[in-house]
């Protein structure tokens, strides 16, 4: 009982962190495209930003 107790726990664990990590990675990548949207409202940005990533 103990041992899976423990594996329930731990299974818990990790998707909690999961979760967290796919919060993180979403608002992430929303910030990223927000830069690129302001960066391509701007004319006069060289095209040389969108090859250097």
């Amino acid at each position: 009982m103990g041992e899976c107790f423990a594996d329930l726990l731990v299974a818990g664990v990790v998707i909690v962190e999961l979760k967290a990590m796919k919060k993180l990675l979403e608002r992430h990548i929303y910030r990223d495209a927000l830069l690129r949207n302001s960066f391509l409202e701007k004319p006069k940005t060289p095209p040389s930003l969108f090859l250097v990533k």
